[in-house]
């Protein structure tokens, strides 16, 4: 009879390693890395300088897009100032010509 997923019944399924272990191999990995040849630190480097110019680039577009809103918000404001003012006028002029036509 086939088993699921290709279990085998006589073998359990592996066992994950403890935290503690998974901790210090993760240790074990990291030191082995920095003690990789030159072409792979550069490679390292290589790979942090990217996300810095990413992290860089992601920045300096939060700013300009926070700039373009609030050039956004002063030129609305404007624009509903002058609208005011317009509707103000017109108002008068409307006045003005009721009263020539009493």
């Amino acid at each position: 009879m086939d088993q699921p997923h290709g279990l085998d019944p006589v073998q359990p399924p592996p066992k994950r390693p403890s935290f503690k272990n998974r901790y210090i191999n993760k240790l074990k990995d990291s030191l082995q890395d920095r003690s990789s040849s030159p072409k792979q630190l550069l490679s390292s480097q290589e790979e942090l300088s990217s996300r810095s110019e990413e992290a860089s680039r992601k920045l300096r577009n939060r700013v300009a897009a926070k700039e373009s809103r609030d050039r956004k918000k002063q030129y609305v404001e404007m624009m509903e100032q002058e609208t005011m003012a317009l509707e103000e006028e017109l108002n008068r002029v409307y006045k003005e010509l009721d009263d020539c036509r009493e």
